[in-house]
């Protein structure tokens, strides 16, 4: 039975990030962070909800199962995909970055929350910093200023970078 509910999966996933291939002209916005993904999320779903179409997460389909199944529901009318992007353990974030390749990538902060399963903070924030590394060439990585492990995750960074926070210029 395991067998196949990981055969199962695999072939979700692998659908969805063909889907998403094929839903080119979607713009993918992944949130992550140790807290406040789930604020900035129906945050930014609200904001969009106003003129465009879009697909959204909510903090239940925030990991390796939940986001490929929101992602199949991209349809052509949709411009924007909201995904909240979860971790639990360590080597997971470049698979869902590899699937769902965002074009946005906001990063809100980095915690002691993951702790169980990550060695230290900086285990986490590095796994965190995937997500923000798989941007493209064109992409964007909104990071939060107020937190310095966020801003290390933009160090170095061959996309656009944009900051927020209380400390920003």
């Amino acid at each position: 039975r395991y067998s196949l509910w990981l055969l199962y999966n695999c072939a979700v996933v692998a659908l969805a990030a063909l889907w998403r291939r094929l839903m080119g002209h979607v713009t993918v916005v992944a949130i992550t962070g140790s807290v406040g993904k789930s604020t900035a999320s129906k945050c930014l779903q609200t904001i969009l909800s106003s003129r465009f179409e879009y697909v959204g997460t909510n903090s239940v389909d925030n990991g390796r199962y939940g986001l490929p199944r929101v992602l199949l529901k991209i349809r052509p009318r949709h411009r924007f995909a909201v995904l909240e992007v979860g971790i639990v353990k360590p080597g997971r974030m470049w698979r869902s970055a590899r699937m769902i390749r965002p074009d946005i990538v906001v990063v809100t902060g980095i915690a002691n929350r993951h702790m169980k399963n990550f060695a230290s903070i900086k285990e986490v924030a590095s796994e965190k910093g995937r997500l923000v590394r798989g941007l493209k060439k064109d992409g964007l990585a909104v990071v939060n200023r107020n937190d310095d492990r966020v801003v290390s995750l933009a160090n170095g960074l061959r996309c656009r970078t944009a900051f927020f926070g209380s400390s920003c210029d």
